[in-house]
């Protein structure tokens, strides 16, 4: 019998019930709302936590309209191309080729966000800014256009507007126009950037002429000269009397005869510049110098040729005096010495200790004790000789040698009466040793099958190998390799570095991948910017290996496609060409579509990036770099006119016509027509009212000289005769005058100076201002007193130094003289008989006895000095000796190589390998012998009755009681079948199996008696227990199944409302 599925309905309500069951369905066709519902979600109890729409006639019916046709109240259906056949947004109607709009007047307007530009045709990209008014669009050449000046034509016949006769020129960038006509004659002058002038020539000024009867400027009684190659200023006037002195290249200047200084004079009476207290002197031929004033007490002292300079006493050194309280030059701690006859220096001081010793006929030197050696010393502290690590033996009678050093770990051996030697243990035979603490064979451990059999004896003599199969022990060190199927159950991480996917197809049931995790895993956040891009990187051979990106760019944040490139180690693609190219269908953006630049190769021409087959209408402005063909109509600017010839210049030969005139010959000037042709003119027929530079000026005779008379009115004066000099005479004409009447203030040179008398010495008593100083007596010598110089005796003066003094004064008989700083003499001692004199360095040396003086070698040494009784001589670095020692008796003296050796007892000396070793050092009962590293010998154990030895690698083998997998498994590779417990490739004969966490079992897990429960699910069972024919099992409660008995014919199985239990029921929804 068929069953009857009614869902709930309404034929009433206008919308939604007010509730439904989880999953249940519900329609109402009322008013033409017909519109099918839905229960979504569960509250816990089975009902809807909300109700949708999920269909129902009401969304057929907007579905009825022809695809690829806009019908109104009708939902959008494209046809089998994508295609609508019209599109109404807003105010906006797309139409075939035509975006219109229905807003009366109103703009269409493209607006891209951000820094966006509108793009067409992916070929040019517009402006998001409003251009200058009069600008254009013009392209770049790369599909960018920008807002500039509108360019110009390559060629036009006629310039539009303009009357006859006048000239075209550009008021503004791009802008052009006329001006004119001129009168016959005039010229046309450049106003700069403004507009140009037709200018009569009377008002003109050239530049140069070759005749000019005034000069232009100037003022009266001014002179005229070349202020520049080809360029006349004008100097003065002066007043009366003044002189015109030259400046060089400078402009001359008008002087008073006050300020003038002549080069020689007979007689002055007072020498220039000097001041208070200095004296004259000659600083080179003809030219006087001044030195000083000095200060009181001061000596002139004659430098040669060079300045004389006021020296104080304290730094003047005679040559010889009688007494001399300080010797001069020396250092703090220096001691005097005769160098030679009447010649003393000094002796650089010595260090603390240091004796001063005497080189014959040499300079005395202070020396260390240690490198002093006296023939015999009772006791000496060390040994002359030797090097680190030496022992000191006696070689023969009286004489020391030395020996080694040995390396680390030899040993002294005796060669009796020669020289006993280090010697390595290892060619020392030792017949038996008490304890060796390794021998030279070794024990490996490995996973092979070709070990020694069970039982075999290790002696250590030979090496041997020790296989998985003889110990039992059993690990997996390295990687795995699993040959079946794996299935993981719950989630799985891998840890490593590098997760590699070799399958030929990899399947995810995901439908969104996430790349690209925070490190803090999964469910964590990104806080800071890592700087790598994230995307796919292809791999794969195009004529070599390559490397192709997709991804979101970190640095622009877009979606990024290069066909070509590589990752660096920051994690950043780098493409090694541009972006890749994508083929695809139509193309949707969103807000708006950048092109960087584009050809299509399909276009009419190949290569254009627009190709327009019939007519091109622009309402605004056309603008191009360059036009090909015809243009009709009037063009703004033109980069060239048609016709005319190199050099002629354009003029308006009527309105709306452009002429040629020209070219002209070098150097001739346009001068105006007025409405007629300008014409190109000689300037030898052109005169001009003034000029700046004239080559000639017209009039005067040879020798005179130009100067104005008065303001732009050029007159000459002269010429003098030979000698006479030019003088200003104010603003009338100047006068060339004898040197025999001109009086001049000061003179550079004078062969004589005014006054004085035999002997005297001038010198300056004040700014400019000159005295005499009388002549001396005899023996006086020139001294200053601060302010002027003036004559002293010898016998009030004093010396600081002198070369050579025959006594120095102070001091006691048998003192020494030093130095106790530089240019100070001291004295110490006298010593006592015998005593030496010990330098203290900087200080005052000492007298000390020999007593407690220790030189720091000797060729003979009865005693060494320090050491106990008992101690071995050894040389502890070069010229240095110590003691080692002393030892216990049986004790041997081993070398620590350029150490101290070291007396140590047999029993802790172990020899490197020996013949026979009858027991191992170390160890415990029980202990087995291994190799802890190469040469060195280890213990391990004794484990318990019946422990297992495992091998952990390298490291020491542990005993343990289960056989425990150190590395990530224990894999049992035998392949036979296990059908009772004393079969298969794993056995355990007595005792239980116990597995402290999952396991999986790739076949049937038999066993005679489950004894419990088992927990968890099974994968499948050939029967459940209970029930009756056509019972269905349920789960009553969690983990117990029960069975609902078997229901009448046409019955669905329902949920019951009462008891959320299955029951059996007819099919209804009922009604709302």
């Amino acid at each position: 019998m068929a069953a009857t599925i009614k869902i709930k309905r309404s034929a009433t309500a206008a919308g939604a019930p007010a509730s439904l069951k989880s999953g249940e369905l519900a329609y109402t066709f009322t008013g033409g709302v017909d519109k099918l519902y839905f229960g979504k979600g569960d509250d816990g109890s089975g009902n809807a936590t909300s109700i949708v729409q999920i269909g129902g006639e009401y969304y057929t019916n907007l579905l009825s309209a022809t695809a690829g046709t806009v019908t109104a109240s009708k939902a959008l259906i494209v046809d089998s191309n994508s295609k609508l056949d019209i599109l109404n947004v807003d105010n906006i109607t797309l139409n075939g080729n035509t975006i219109s709009s229905t807003d009366s007047n109103g703009n269409l307007i493209f607006s891209p966000n951000g820094t966006g530009k509108v793009s067409f045709y992916n070929a040019y990209t517009f402006p998001t800014t409003l251009g200058t008014a009069g600008y254009a669009l013009v392209s770049d050449g790369a599909g960018g256009l920008t807002w500039a000046g509108v360019n110009t034509a390559n060629t036009a016949t006629n310039l539009s507007g303009g009357t006859a006769g006048q000239v075209p020129y550009q008021s503004a960038p791009g802008v052009t126009e006329f001006y004119g006509p001129g009168t016959a004659g005039q010229i046309l002058v450049s106003a700069g950037t403004s507009a140009p002038t037709y200018t009569s020539t009377s008002s003109i000024y050239v530049n140069s002429a070759i005749n000019a009867e005034t000069l232009r400027g100037g003022t009266t009684g001014q002179l005229v000269y070349q202020s520049s190659a080809d360029t006349t200023g004008f100097v003065g006037p002066g007043t009366s009397g003044q002189l015109l002195v030259s400046a060089g290249a400078g402009a001359p200047v008008y002087t008073n005869t006050s300020s003038i200084y002549v080069q020689d004079a007979n007689v002055s009476t007072n020498v220039r510049s000097g001041t208070a207290g200095q004296l004259v002197y000659q600083s080179s031929a003809d030219t006087t110098g001044f030195v000083g004033p000095g200060t009181a007490g001061q000596i002139l002292v004659s430098a040669g040729t060079s300045s004389p300079t006021y020296t104080s006493t304290s730094s003047i050194y005679v040559n010889s005096s009688v007494n001399a309280e300080t010797l001069r030059g020396g250092s703090q701690g220096q001691i005097l010495y005769q160098s030679a006859a009447d010649t003393t220096a000094f002796v650089n001081s010595g260090t603390t200790g240091q004796f001063l010793q005497a080189i014959t006929n040499g300079t005395p030197t202070f020396t260390s004790t240690g490198s002093i050696y006296v023939n015999s010393s009772v006791n000496a502290e060390t040994l002359r000789g030797g090097t680190t690590g030496q022992l000191v033996y006696q070689s023969s009678a009286g004489t020391t040698g030395f020996v080694g050093p040995g390396t680390s770990g030899q040993l002294l051996v005796s060669a009796g009466t020669s020289a006993p030697v280090y010697t390595n243990t290892g060619s020392i035979y030792v017949y038996r040793a008490t304890t060796a603490d390794a021998t030279l064979a070794s024990v490996t451990f490995d996973n092979s099958n070709t070990g020694v059999a069970s039982g075999t004896t290790f002696n250590g003599s030979v090496n041997r190998t020790v296989s998985a199969n003889t110990i039992g022990a059993l690990s997996l060190s390295g990687g795995g390799v699993v040959s079946g199927d794996v299935t993981f159950s719950g989630p799985v991480t891998f840890s490593g570095t590098a997760t590699y996917s070799l399958s030929t197809n990899t399947y995810y049931t995901d439908n969104i991948l996430e790349i690209h995790v925070p490190p803090g895993g999964i469910g964590s956040t990104w806080s800071t910017d890592d700087g790598k891009d994230i995307g796919l990187r292809f791999h794969y051979y195009g004529g070599d290996d390559k490397n192709s990106f997709l991804g979101l760019a970190n640095d622009t944040k877009y979606l990024e496609w290069y066909e070509t490139g590589s990752e660096d180690a920051q994690g950043v693609f780098t493409g090694t060409t541009s972006y890749g190219t994508f083929k695809t269908g139509a193309v949707i953006a969103g807000s708006r579509l950048i092109v960087g630049s584009f050809s299509n190769s399909t276009a009419t021409q190949s290569g254009e990036a627009l190709t327009v087959s019939g007519g091109l209408y622009v309402t605004g402005v056309a603008t191009a770099t360059t036009f090909i063909g015809a243009l009709t109509g009037t063009a703004t600017q033109a980069n060239n006119i048609n016709n005319g010839t190199t050099g002629q210049l354009v003029y308006q030969s009527a309105a709306n016509t452009t002429g040629f005139v020209g070219p002209g010959t070098s150097g001739q000037l346009l001068v105006s027509a007025g409405t007629s042709a300008p014409v190109y003119t000689n300037t030898s027929s052109i005169y001009v009212n003034s000029s700046v530079n004239a080559e000639t000026l017209r009039g005067g005779t040879t020798g005179q000289l130009v100067y104005q008379s008065s303001a732009d009115t050029t007159g000459f004066v002269g010429p003098g005769t030979s000698g006479q000099l030019l003088v200003s005479a104010g603003t009338s004409a100047p006068v060339y005058t004898n040197t025999g009447s001109i009086y001049v203030q000061n003179a550079t040179i004078s062969t004589n100076i005014r006054a004085g008398a035999t002997g005297s010495i001038p010198y300056q008593s004040g700014a400019s201002a000159t005295t005499f100083l009388d002549i001396g007596t005899n023996g006086y010598v020139l001294t200053s007193n601060g302010t002027v110089p003036i004559w002293a005796g010898l016998s009030g003066l004093s010396a600081g130094n002198s070369t050579t003094a025959t006594n120095l004064a102070g001091g006691t008989a048998g003192q020494v003289p030093y130095q106790t700083a530089s240019g100070s003499t001291s004295f110490y001692g006298p010593g006592t008989a015998g005593q030496l004199l010990v330098s203290a360095g900087t200080s005052a040396p000492t007298y000390t006895s020999t007593s407690s003086i220790y030189v720091n070698s000797s060729v003979n040494a009865e005693t060494l000095r320090g050491g106990t009784t008992g101690q071995l001589v050894y040389q502890s670095s070069a010229d240095t000796t110590g003691f080692v020692g002393p030892g216990t008796s049986g004790q041997l003296l081993v070398s620590a190589g350029a150490g101290a050796p070291t007396y140590t007892s047999t029993s802790s000396i172990y020899v490197n390998s020996s013949v026979n070793a009858e027991t191992l050092r170390g160890g415990t009962t029980g202990q087995l012998v291994y190799q802890s590293s190469a040469d060195t010998t280890g213990f391990v154990g004794p484990g318990t009755y019946g422990q297992f030895l495992m091998s952990t690698g390298a490291s020491s083998p542990v005993y343990q009681s289960t056989l425990t997998s150190v590395g990530s498994s224990i894999l049992v590779t035998g392949d036979s079948a296990s059908i009772n417990t004393t079969s298969g490739a794993l056995q355990i004969v007595n005792g239980g199996l116990g597995v402290g966490g999952g396991g999986y079992f790739g076949g049937i897990v038999t066993a005679t008696n489950f004894v419990g429960s088992l927990v968890g699910t099974a994968s499948s069972a050939n029967n459940l227990t209970g029930g009756a024919g056509g019972s269905l099992p349920y789960q009553s409660g969690a983990g117990v199944t029960v069975y609902l008995p078997a229901g009448t014919a046409g019955q669905i199985l329902q949920i019951s409302t009462a008891t959320s239990l299955p029951v059996w029921g007819d099919i209804d929804g009922g009604t709302y």
